[in-house]
């Protein structure tokens, strides 16, 4: 289809497990965010993007104590895995500005 790349269907495919889910609506702007832009994220989220659960839950408010397991899901199941996992992988994502980023990537070769 023209005008519709995987990136836009990721984005489709992200934004409506994010409607569908528990997670917390003040969440969606920053993980739609990092994954399609490497924009940095608040601590909570910057935290379950690495992996650490320590740092996760001494960040999350009061919704997002209930909702890491369905943010976790959402990034598994909705998000390339080079965008989650460690420290690294997340510095690694917003050196290269998330999916749009590697798209320029593409086109400059």
């Amino acid at each position: 289809m023209k005008g519709i790349d995987d990136d836009d269907l990721l984005d489709a495919d992200l934004s409506d497990a994010l409607i569908g889910s528990a997670v917390p609506e003040h969440d969606w702007d920053g993980i739609v965010a990092y994954v399609a832009e490497g924009r940095p994220a608040g601590s909570f989220l910057t935290a379950v993007f690495e992996n650490d659960l320590m740092e996760a839950c001494m960040f999350a408010d009061d919704l997002n104590q209930h909702a890491v397991f369905d943010i976790a899901d959402i990034l598994y199941n909705c998000t390339p895995s080079a965008c989650h996992g460690s420290r690294q992988r997340v510095e690694k994502w917003q050196e290269h500005r998330g999916l749009k980023g590697r798209e320029s990537e593409e086109e400059a070769v």
